[in-house]
């Protein structure tokens, strides 16, 4: 008789919906363990008034919620607040009722890790960003002067915090090659294996043809995308005709406030999953852009798979392996996206693009990563 096969997943959010960056890679990770025969146990964090999901049921052998403790008193510590405020002996108490591994989604929840009664634990870490790098570009980015020193003190904090962790990970699973090679640089004695995002995606939705409009999304509520975003108002918009459109989750009044200016720009708040996917299917060009070269953007596998013409920046493909052709253009200057743009509003995308954007997709498929993932079980 087959043995079943075990894993403890313990993710830093509910994975369902997931309607965010990392919390998508969790969600279609156990979605495809669970295509590959693997009875996961399922550790949650819940916070944010997200509710617990009857469809994780559908994924997974069991699903266990923890409360995160968000009191001030998590922030008089050594330790980052996103980890400490993660501290939950419930958990503890749980992962130790067998001897299956363990994968720790993000440092955010790998508070346990170095825990002695999981000494002889196979421990997996998976990153979606070096996180102290990340925390410093929240830092630089955010206008909120408290927000702004919370950012500074976490990226600290989480610099220390990743020596001990990653000391105790058996495995590391990065996102990036950028991501990768910090990991051989400073853990060299780790072993260290790249495994791109998990996403909703098997072939390309992308629609030949031409649309009338330029499209930015994201979430709008996080530093690094209202960046973005000042970014393509202030300096892109007043020099193209194309109508744009910027949609995603929760749009400060400034950023509204600014886009009214213009006529030609359009600001669609919170649409929902169906909504942003027609959103991004119709566009004639989907302009991508960070000030960031951390992590791997889930907005770009999303527009890879969906968009027709992409127009990114270098840093939103920092760490990946993506060239430029037809269907994607790497830009950084004003003048080289204004010029693109114009280039590129009354173009078809035709067969020969979609040939192109093929070979880009290669990099990121659901089958190759789960076999990688599972061969390390």
């Amino acid at each position: 008789m087959k043995e079943d096969k075990h894993i403890h997943i313990v993710s830093f959010d509910i994975p369902y919906p997931p309607d965010y960056g990392g919390i998508i890679d969790v969600f279609y990770k156990i979605y495809y363990l669970h295509k590959a025969g693997y009875k996961v146990i399922l550790h949650c964090f819940q916070y944010k008034d997200k509710k617990v999901s009857e469809e994780l049921e559908r994924y997974c052998e069991k699903v266990y919620y923890y409360c995160r403790d968000l009191s001030f008193k998590k922030h008089l510590s050594f330790l980052p607040f996103t980890v400490y405020s993660r501290k939950n002996k419930e958990l503890l108490h749980n992962l130790l009722q067998d001897d299956y591994p363990i994968l720790f989604e993000t440092l955010h929840c790998a508070y346990y890790i170095q825990d002695k009664a999981l000494k002889n634990r196979k421990k997996i870490l998976r990153l979606s960003n070096i996180e102290h790098h990340y925390y410093y570009h929240l830092f630089l980015s955010e206008k909120n002067l408290l927000k702004k020193i919370y950012f500074l003190i976490e990226s600290i904090k989480l610099y220390f915090f990743e020596k001990n962790a990653f000391h105790y990970a058996d495995v590391i699973l990065p996102v990036t090659h950028k991501d990768k090679e910090y990991v051989n640089a400073y853990y060299s004695n780790k072993i260290n294996i790249l495994l791109p995002s998990f996403h909703p995606y098997v072939n390309n939705s992308i629609c030949l043809g031409k649309g009338d409009y330029l499209l930015y999304h994201g979430n709008l509520s996080v530093a690094e995308n209202y960046d973005a975003v000042e970014f393509l108002i202030n300096k892109i918009a007043p020099k193209v005709q194309i109508p744009i459109i910027i949609a995603g989750k929760n749009p400060p009044s400034f950023l509204i406030k600014k886009a009214q200016k213009y006529d030609h720009i359009q600001i669609v708040e919170n649409p929902d999953e169906e909504e942003m996917k027609q959103l991004i299917q119709n566009a004639q060009i989907v302009w991508l852009y960070t000030h960031q070269a951390t992590g791997l953007k889930l907005k770009l596998i999303y527009s890879l798979f969906t968009a027709r013409f992409i127009i990114s920046n270098d840093k939103m493909l920092a760490g990946t392996s993506i060239k430029p052709n037809t269907s994607l253009y790497i830009k950084n200057t004003v003048e080289e996206i204004v010029s693109t743009i114009k280039n590129l509003e009354n173009q078809e995308f035709d067969e020969h693009c979609l040939r192109e954007r093929s070979i880009l997709l290669e990099e990121f498929d659901n089958q190759e990563g789960i076999k990688k993932l599972t061969s390390l079980l």
